[in-house]
């Protein structure tokens, strides 16, 4: 039995207490999301759906996301196996009628198999399958002090640096690099040729009809 985090169990039967029509437009919503790399970023999720709550919006498709990448690191059977387990236990665990249970199970399969948030899905999967994926970046600037000699307090310069603290998914989560003018420069130089060649493979592809799914949600 796959371990069920107690949000997600509340979220799934938040999910259930939506009035059909709801729950629908719920449904409609989530599908006309563009694909995206992030679907785990709230810019990507829906922004209102009429007669259903912000907080539990964000409680469902939270619910829905983690179900959707439990589903993707196993294949078909065994995804559906577990999603029938996860929807057992919560039913038992909210003393669900079997028709309720039934319809739970009903829009959880619906709701996870909404295409824009599989693909999504696939794609954030595929992107963090790697060592070392970055997920934030900072970049402090100071000033240190140049002085004439060991035994002066007489400022005669200063270097101004710029550590840039990586975070990231890895062995180690965070690193520290220390950077002059010049290396920032280089940096920039690297990352704007990096942006450039993503655009020239994706118009590449385009022109083979293989889309690419960007980095966040279109219009975000």
């Amino acid at each position: 039995m796959a371990w069920i985090p107690p949000e997600v169990r509340q979220a799934l039967l938040e999910l259930n207490k939506l009035e059909e029509n709801q729950f629908d437009e719920l449904v409609e919503a989530v599908s006309k999301r563009p694909v995206t790399m992030y679907p785990n970023e709230k810019s990507w999720w829906p922004r209102h759906v009429d007669g259903i709550a912000d907080d539990v919006l964000a409680q469902v498709l939270e619910a829905a996301l983690a179900l959707r990448w439990l589903a993707s690191e196993h294949d078909h059977e065994r995804a559906a196996d577990t999603l029938f387990e996860i929807i057992s236990s919560t039913a038992k665990h909210g003393n669900l009628a079997e028709e309720d249970t039934a319809k739970l199970r009903r829009r959880a399969e619906r709701l996870v198999s909404v295409p824009s948030l599989v693909m999504s899905s696939r794609a954030f999967v595929l992107s963090m399958s790697n060592p070392n994926c970055l997920v934030r970046s900072r970049v402090f600037t100071d000033v240190r002090p140049v002085f004439l000699n060991s035994s002066s307090v007489e400022l005669s310069g200063a270097v101004v640096l710029h550590k840039m603290h990586l975070s990231f998914v890895g062995p180690e989560d965070d690193v520290y690099v220390t950077m002059d003018s010049r290396d920032v420069r280089k940096l920039i130089e690297q990352l704007q040729r990096a942006q450039l060649k993503g655009t020239a493979l994706a118009e590449t592809l385009s022109r083979a009809a293989v889309s690419t799914f960007p980095a966040s949600a279109i219009g975000e």
